[in-house]
């Protein structure tokens, strides 16, 4: 099952880039269509999307007019947005927005034929193999050889249009990219009725496109396990064997289904997917075994994880999840006893069986106000729904996060406060220069609501740490940060300490990361080349810009070559930051500030802010918080390759999240 599972994930990966690629194309034909800058007429995002759900067909141009039209009798504003569409200089702009709906369409056709060309053969081949593969299980464990009949081709085509869970894959496919179609097109609208910008606009696209992948891999996933499961019970029957056994992962990360079920025996002919048999639930990892009474079982290994050194290894077949469980339970503690500092563990033993320290759930009654007002409340909420999703999360961390309305201490003091949304992720302090007072604080983090997966919520939960680091801040009205307080010195001394040595671990993930974004970025280069080519082609034929012609007809190539380049850039980057899991580049950027900013200089990492920045031990700090922050809500795991290696800093970060909940008050 891994293998087959590791198949999966290749073919997921090769999707990506399909959808990736769409989304370039998208971008790409944008142009003309919004404006560069906020137009001032414009409709808020409730509006805006109250105003599409009384259209039956909230992509037609003339409908939404229409409704336009008898808003507009009763609130100028929208007098105002329908003046600007009708008027002649927008003409130009309507029709092209009208063209690439179309075009939408085309192009998710395409990806639909693609998708399903490379999933059907990946999913044919994946029935032969695990059929060859379960017979020759069972000849292993029997200890001889048998004759037994070939794989019907028939069967895997039955197999394929099978609609075991209400459609088959090829609908389920075409589910997906129509549904992408019709979203992309109605976030089109929405954007010119709000006034987005053509930046904007672009990373909204891009950003549903990344949600299509995810659905196309969890698609892929769940498929290849249900198709593994399917040859596995007709391998069962050429062996006319009567029953088989279920086996799920022995691991921390296994659903409590899939641990009910783990070593329990049922009928091949009873056989129901989601009921006795995988997959119980999308992305679920279990499998089944023959079963051949106990007299054989006991000389039978299965693999399992270990929970204190995170490596795979044999057990007895027999040993199913409660009993592994049940075993491993001073290792489970001994592990996790080796894992706390000041009386701090993510994971401790509680008397109900479950191992983890669950984090409290996230609420937007909890945010200060600006959070939670008009259009920012959907970002704030999207946030949450996210951290409550996750699993492992540090506790007392998410309720740092979660005590941000009490400890807010700008809006509360008089000072104006500002979130937007923007490239330029940054909490921006200003200050007065003759008194040192403290006069505004801008806030820029990404729209997570717009969907941009794990980097978008890591960067936002990045500098909400920053925010909270000057809530907590000892003088109300001028500058300052918790990191400079009495209480923060822990942080000092331990940083006096660390070596800024990367760890062999984090040195092995880095190498892996880089490939990673190697591979991103070389796709996303071939294609910008591959659209420069175009352009250039586009405006000169079979020959070379020149500089020295057309003045104006070069400066507008130049202009869209330019605004190619940007793009590509752009994607890069998001797709970066999602890498892996996301969160790397902020455990990169703990060791580019421990290096004062030599192992970005050198290369040893991508993401990091360089020795400039880095001069500063208060900036090393102050970065050096806000990743840890981050990582220790959506990426424990990072935390604890960081804790492998730099234990006193981990130890001093952890002591640092308590003084700042006993400030609280929590």
């Amino acid at each position: 099952m891994f293998e087959y599972m590791e198949d999966a994930e290749t073919v997921s990966r090769e999707l990506a880039d399909i959808y990736a690629k769409a989304s370039r194309q998208l971008n790409y034909r944008i142009d003309e269509i919004y404006d560069k800058f906020k137009d001032r007429h414009g409709l808020t995002d409730k509006e805006a999307m109250a105003l599409l759900n009384t259209l039956k067909n909230k992509n037609d141009i003339a409908t939404l007019k229409q409704a336009l039209a008898g808003k507009a009798k009763t609130d100028p504003g929208y007098a105002d947005l329908l003046a600007k569409l009708e008027s002649q200089a927008y003409g130009a702009r309507i029709e092209r927005l009208e063209q690439l709906q179309t075009e939408i369409d085309r192009m998710m056709q395409e990806v639909y034929k693609q998708e399903k060309k490379i999933t059907t053969s990946h999913y044919k081949d994946l029935a032969k193999n695990s059929y060859y593969r379960e017979i020759y299980n069972v000849q292993r464990k029997v200890g001889f050889q048998f004759s037994f009949s070939a794989v019907d081709p028939k069967m895997i085509n039955m197999l394929l249009n099978s609609k075991w869970s209400g459609k088959n894959y090829s609908a389920r496919i075409w589910d997906n990219t129509k549904g992408l179609a019709s979203d992309l097109k109605e976030q089109m609208i929405l954007g010119m009725l709000t006034g987005k910008t053509e930046g904007e606009m672009a990373r909204e696209i891009a950003n549903k496109y990344a949600a299509g992948a995810f659905e196309a891999r969890r698609l892929v996933r769940t498929e290849s396990n249900f198709i593994s499961g399917q040859m596995q019970m007709a391998a069962y029957d050429e062996c006319d064997a009567e029953y088989y056994e279920y086996v799920a992962t022995l691991d921390l990360r296994t659903s409590k289904q899939c641990q009910e079920l783990d070593g329990k025996v049922f009928p091949v002919k009873e056989a129901v997917p989601g009921v006795n048999m995988h997959p119980m639930h999308p992305f679920c990892r279990s499998t089944t075994i023959i079963h051949l009474g106990g007299d054989v079982v006991p000389g039978l290994k299965r693999r399992a994880r270990d929970p204190e050194t995170g490596e795979n290894k044999l057990v007895p077949a027999s040993t199913n999840y409660k009993k592994w469980y049940q075993q491993n339970k001073a290792a489970i503690e001994k592990a996790e006893g080796k894992k706390k500092a000041r009386g701090k563990s993510l994971h401790k033993k509680q008397g109900d069986g479950n191992i983890k320290v669950q984090a409290e759930e996230m609420k937007i009654e909890n945010f200060p106000e600006a959070f939670t007002e008009k259009a920012e409340a959907k970002n704030t909420q999207a946030l949450i729904d996210y951290v409550n999703g996750l699993k492992g999360a540090d506790a007392k961390v998410v309720k740092l996060y979660n005590s941000m309305k009490k400890m807010e201490s700008i809006v509360s003091q008089g000072i104006p406060f500002k979130i937007s949304h923007g490239k330029s992720h940054a909490v921006v302090s200003s200050y007065r220069p003759s008194t040192g007072q403290l006069v505004e604080v801008k806030l820029t983090i990404p729209k997570v609501a717009a969907g941009g997966g794990a980097g978008a919520v890591n960067t936002t939960l990045h500098e909400n740490m920053h925010l909270i680091d000057l809530y907590l801040r000892e003088d109300l009205g001028g500058h300052g940060h918790f990191r400079g307080s009495q209480a923060a010195k822990v942080l000092d001394e331990a940083l006096a300490k660390v070596k800024p040595d990367i760890g062999e671990k984090a040195g092995a993930l880095f190498k892996e990361y880089k490939e990673e974004c190697y591979r991103i970025r070389e796709a996303a280069k071939a294609s910008c080349m591959q659209k420069v080519e175009e352009l250039t082609k586009q405006y000169y034929g079979e020959g070379s810009p020149n500089v020295w012609g057309d003045i104006k007809k070069y400066k507008q190539y130049e202009k869209e070559r330019k605004k190619l380049y940007s793009l590509m850039e752009d994607e890069v980057d998001t797709m970066c930051r999602n890498a892996m899991g996301g969160g790397v580049g902020q455990l990169q950027d703990v060791y580019d500030a421990l290096s004062g900013g030599i192992a970005r200089d050198s290369g040893a990492v991508l993401y990091g802010h360089g020795s400039k920045y880095y001069r500063s031990m208060d900036a090393r700090k102050a970065e050096i918080i806000a990743n840890y922050g981050a990582m220790s809500v959506t990426r424990p795991d990072l935390i604890d390759m960081l804790k492998e290696d730099k234990p006193e800093l981990v130890e001093a970060l952890d002591a640092l999240v308590e003084e700042m909940l006993k400030k609280v008050g929590d």
